[in-house]
């Protein structure tokens, strides 16, 4: 089994390498689920029937911003565990966090005024663009180790550079 927290995470995954990422999933379905509530609230209070969006501008944020959340939520969850399994859970699960912190923050800048909604999304931004390049350094290692795995089996030492002295 590999060490809990080696640099990179190797070897078969079990529940217990990506225990902290499942955490982090479920608090943002959690999540989507409590940005659903509020806009069936905001239809209510605001006299919005179902289905329409537009009609009253408080209403539309509160609408637009739980898109927005929607729209962006597959490549979060993409990252998340892409980074996660390439790379390790600990600093994934942490950025994940944070991302539904960012989240939260957008979500009420933008339910409060549209100028407002700035430092949660460009908090989120750079959340998954850590993310993004946590799996892409992760997913590179997986595939060097992989191609050296395999040319090694397979007997191949490489191309003749001068200083391994050509014959």
């Amino acid at each position: 089994m590999a060490p809990m927290f080696s640099m990179f995470a190797t070897g078969p995954v079990t529940a217990s390498r990506v225990v902290l990422t499942g955490i982090v999933t479920l608090g943002a379905g959690i999540q989507l689920v409590v940005f659903a509530r509020r806009v069936y609230h905001a239809r209510k209070q605001y006299e919005i029937e179902f289905p329409a969006v537009s009609g009253n501008r408080d209403f539309e944020r509160i609408y637009r911003a739980q898109q927005t959340v929607l729209e962006w939520h597959p490549v979060f969850i993409t990252f998340l565990w892409s980074s996660t399994l390439f790379f390790h859970q600990v600093p994934s699960a942490i950025c994940g966090l944070f991302y539904i912190i960012s989240r939260r923050r957008f979500f009420n800048g933008c339910s409060n005024s549209v100028e407002e909604r700035m430092p949660g999304f460009y908090m989120g931004i750079r959340l998954l663009g850590i993310m993004g390049v946590m799996a892409a350094v992760g997913l590179g290692r997986t595939l060097v180790r992989m191609m050296v795995s395999h040319a090694s089996q397979s007997g191949f030492e490489g191309p003749p550079f001068p200083w391994r002295g050509v014959q």
